[in-house]
């Protein structure tokens, strides 16, 4: 089918600026590995700081016959930054779903009955088959009829990908394409956040800063209070500067990604954050909030696995009886 949807866990490598078609000529390939250069420069850096740790720092510690902590400290660096990268090139990689033509008729045909509410601007609609109520009458909801609408009534309508917008979908400039969920533009992932790879974004923010914590944290303890490390060394001084640019970013991005759990708790994105709206609307419960963007089985959720549950299409609100 024409414009069907892209699969879970389907990765893309296609320049962003012309999604809508395949790379079909020399200035196409350069405007890809252009848009790319970002995380082509974060993977590089993550590498650097792997093979300065183990090069500069744990192999002295085998030298040293310190065999026991050389081995603890590179198990346990390998297996952050094993989870750092998986959820780094999956955040990038990941197409965040994208709003395809006739997305309306895939989810029509279930019975669902909308709670009366008021939401002011915003109607109270239902992406599936149901009723709108209005006082004491009933009014039969047409498929793929949504809770977000404009404030003169219709339905939120885009004109460059020609689809309806479903429920906290975007339009985005960069992607050229209509974003599910959409959070924003990261270009350090030359990838929108959305419904799709979220999840596999906010791991890649939690990792930096646990990696930064421990390679910054035994890095530094042992080259203060260890004597038997050249302190001139060229490695040294790279070591140095590994653990430096670790523990700077770790500390700052790990204020990011209390900024975005802060969101997820709150049922939220960062566009909708800046909407004049109800940001209650989506808001279920913090323990239900994070299960929707991470899953109800928590034992996946440190893990860059797919287990966000749903569609993208369409989202449980804090006005119905959620089971």
């Amino acid at each position: 089918r024409t414009g069907a949807p892209v699969s879970r866990g389907g990765l893309q490598m296609r320049c962003r600026n012309c999604l809508s078609q395949p790379l079909q000529n020399n200035a196409d390939v350069c405007c890809c590995v252009v848009s790319y250069c970002p995380v082509f420069c974060v993977a590089l850096l993550i590498l650097w700081i792997l093979f300065s740790y183990h090069y500069c720092f744990v192999l002295v510690l085998f030298q040293q016959a310190m065999i026991f902590q050389g081995a603890l400290y590179s198990g346990v660096c390998i297996l952050l930054m094993g989870l750092l990268l998986t959820s780094f090139f999956k955040a990038s990689f990941t197409a965040p779903g994208y709003v395809y033509a006739g997305w309306e008729e895939e989810y029509a045909g279930t019975d669902w009955e909308a709670p009366a509410i008021e939401m002011g601007p915003v109607a109270q609609s239902t992406p599936s088959v149901g009723h709108r109520h209005n006082g004491d009458s009933a009014q039969k909801l047409m498929p793929g009829v949504t809770f977000q609408q404009k404030s003169s009534g219709a339905r939120r309508y885009c004109r460059k990908c020609k689809v309806y917008k479903p429920d906290r979908s975007h339009h985005c400039s960069d992607c050229n394409r209509c974003v599910l969920k959409m959070d924003h533009h990261c270009p350090w992932i030359n990838n929108c956040v959305g419904f799709n790879n979220q999840k596999y974004f906010l791991l890649f923010l939690m990792y930096i800063p646990l990696c930064g914590a421990w390679i910054a944290g035994t890095g530094v303890y042992y080259t203060v209070y260890y004597t038997s490390f050249n302190k001139l060394s060229m490695c040294y001084i790279n070591f140095l500067a590994s653990i430096l640019v670790a523990g700077t970013f770790g500390g700052s991005l790990l204020f990011f990604w209390g900024f975005h759990m802060r969101l997820v708790c709150d049922n939220t994105t960062t566009i909708e954050m800046f909407e004049k709206s109800d940001h209650s609307f989506w808001d279920i419960g913090t323990w239900r909030n994070v299960q929707q963007v991470f899953g109800p089985k928590w034992y996946l959720w440190p893990l860059p696995v797919i287990s966000t549950p749903g569609t993208g299409y369409a989202f449980p609100t804090s006005r119905e009886q959620v089971l």
